[in-house]
């Protein structure tokens, strides 16, 4: 969805991604090229060479199947899948990593791995020496949310929670936090609001012969139960009644739609005879009701493999009365 092959390629090992932003210091950031990318059904859309962060934290996501939820299964601790996702993941210019991204990216201390602190610090003194950055990951709750949000006026740390001193300076702090609320806005709103959890990943650059590094970018992810990501405040409502309801449902991430498709559900039914897909309309600008026919056309159309259920929410915002008038497939 969006990437060339030069962004996203794959062989039997591994799969190599290029980033948008290096992990190498003193490396210069090159802009991403786009092109032009044609569908078979004659429409066109711009895709791009680089992957970008919020990319890579649905790529790793997706690798370690937390986009989905199912009643029925347990899921198990969250930090060894996401490290197992990590491997064979390769970022582009980076060639010593044995394990992939595993190598370098920093993973909260957690039971499953009692010398987890003792791993973080080895990538630490790895990435210092050879001046590289360190990625991390983290799943935050609505209070260590506000704390990053207000790292401009106190500094914010996350070493209790790696064992390493990852922190976002008061006096360094506006450019990331401006990013961060430019492009992750309404997910800042739902934790705040309504109290969900969001996934950060984050590129952190170690400083020179000291134990700690700064934070230079963060993007976030909202999730709901058993770590189910989601997108808006109408596909939270959804998630969270599929979920009530002990449905089997998944969320596709948006790295990766089919190339050969225009189209990219909010969710998917996976307990019916055959997956359905969902939409969640939830606006009625001139530019998103242009998309949404140009969406209902292909899902009616005789090319795409799945039904389509929709939840129009911008003409009823109300999903327990949508649903009563327009019932789930089972």
């Amino acid at each position: 969805m969006g990437y060339t092959l030069g962004a996203l390629s794959s062989s039997d090992e591994e799969l190599t991604v290029a980033l948008a932003k290096p992990l190498k210091k003193g490396k210069a950031l090159v802009a991403a090229s786009s092109s032009i990318y044609t569908f078979n059904q004659g429409s066109a859309r711009p895709i791009t060479n680089r992957m970008t962060e919020l990319g890579l934290l649905h790529l790793l996501w997706e690798r370690a199947g937390l986009h989905e939820y199912n009643s029925e299964t347990v899921l198990g601790p969250l930090w060894p899948r996401i490290r197992r996702a990590a491997y064979g993941i390769k970022p582009k210019g980076l060639r010593d990593l044995k394990f992939g991204l595993s190598d370098i990216m920093l993973l909260p201390l957690h039971a499953e791995t009692e010398e987890q602190s003792k791993f973080n610090y080895a990538k630490f003194k790895e990435a210092q020496d050879k001046g590289r950055f360190v990625l991390f990951i983290a799943r935050l709750n609505p209070t260590e949310v506000a704390s990053l949000v207000a790292a401009e006026t106190s500094d914010f740390s996350l070493k209790a929670m790696f064992g390493i001193n990852l922190s976002l300076y008061s006096t360094c702090a506006k450019p990331v936090l401006d990013a961060l609320r430019g492009s992750f806005g309404t997910e800042l709103a739902c934790s705040q609001n309504d109290g969900d959890d969001l996934v950060v990943l984050g590129i952190a650059k170690p400083a020179i012969e000291k134990l700690y590094a700064t934070i230079s970018s963060v993007v976030v992810m909202p999730v709901v139960k058993d770590h189910l990501p989601y997108d808006s405040r109408y596909e939270r409502s959804f998630a969270c009644e599929l979920v009530r309801q002990g449905r089997s449902i998944r969320k596709p991430l948006r790295y990766e739609a089919s190339r050969d498709m225009q189209v990219h559900p909010d969710f998917v039914l996976l307990d019916t005879p055959k997956p359905v897909v969902v939409e969640v309309y939830g606006m009625s600008t001139p530019d998103y009701l242009a998309r949404k026919k140009e969406k209902q056309r292909i899902y009616l159309s005789e090319e795409y493999p799945f039904e389509c259920w929709e939840w129009d929410a911008a003409e009823c915002d109300n999903l327990t009365q949508w649903l009563s008038n327009h019932p789930l497939p089972t």
